[in-house]
């Protein structure tokens, strides 16, 4: 099922006059248009010592909830695409030439890589939040570190895509080792602790769920040369490696 139960209220009832549920340029606004600016408004807050009040941050009531149910409003989305390209790729491409059937091919292998990594990133985000006591710093620090290489990669991906800029897919396909070695940095680190924290898997878990994350950007950026070359880049180290 779709449905949840985030537990929160964002608004007030229309009737009262003290939102902006008729603002819209068609009449009334959908709840989820509302919650959306509800929750950017409360996100750029800068905080008492602006006059305003506390931006929703991880530290104060109900930022965590907000965060996740946004990635999970992500994650169905992709999914929903997902569905959508399945159900209409195969029409699509009987009509059309090579050049636009190898366009189509790639945006199907670019939404199945797309959708993975939005379940790894709702599975981790997931564990965050079941955690009951705070990351330590270290691991606090390198799993944020791994989360801004990706989140960059896939702005090159995105970025590359749409002007078919293959430097954006060379820069990811180089900077991935960095997400590797941090991961495999944290692993070493807990693995050689004597007296490991109980909970220290699940920060491993979260750890291997970002390097998987790197793993599907490295496949967008190879579809994104195979895409703009023409020629295939996937299993060609392998290839490389075994000769």
């Amino acid at each position: 099922t779709d449905s949840k139960n985030v537990g929160l209220s964002l608004g007030k009832e229309a009737s009262t006059g003290q939102n902006e549920a008729t603002a819209g340029p068609k009449g009334a606004k959908g709840g989820t248009q509302r919650e959306r600016e509800v929750i950017q408004r409360a996100l750029a807050l800068r905080g008492p010592d602006a006059g305003e009040p506390h931006p929703w941050r991880r530290d104060h009531v109900g930022s965590h909830t907000v965060r996740r149910n946004t990635i999970r409003d992500c994650e169905q989305e992709l999914d929903q695409i997902e569905r959508q390209i399945d159900e209409r790729i195969a029409g699509a491409i009987t009509r059309v030439g090579e050049a636009r059937a190898r366009q189509l091919l790639a945006c199907l292998k670019f939404i199945t890589d797309l959708e993975r990594i939005g379940d790894l990133v709702m599975g981790a985000a997931h564990r965050l939040h079941g955690r009951r006591e705070r990351l330590a710093r270290a691991d606090a620090d390198q799993l944020i570190e791994m989360s801004v290489i990706l989140c960059a990669m896939l702005e090159q991906i995105h970025r590359g895509f749409t002007s078919r800029d293959i430097e954006c897919a060379r820069e990811v396909l180089r900077v991935d080792s960095q997400v590797d070695r941090i991961c495999h940095s944290l692993f070493q680190r807990h693995l050689a602790d004597k007296d490991p924290d109980p909970q220290i898997f699940e920060v491993l878990l979260i750890a291997q769920a970002f390097e998987r994350v790197g793993d599907h950007a490295k496949n967008l950026a190879e579809e994104l040369v195979s895409l703009s070359e023409g020629r295939s880049l996937r299993h060609t180290t392998k290839r490389k490696s075994g000769s």
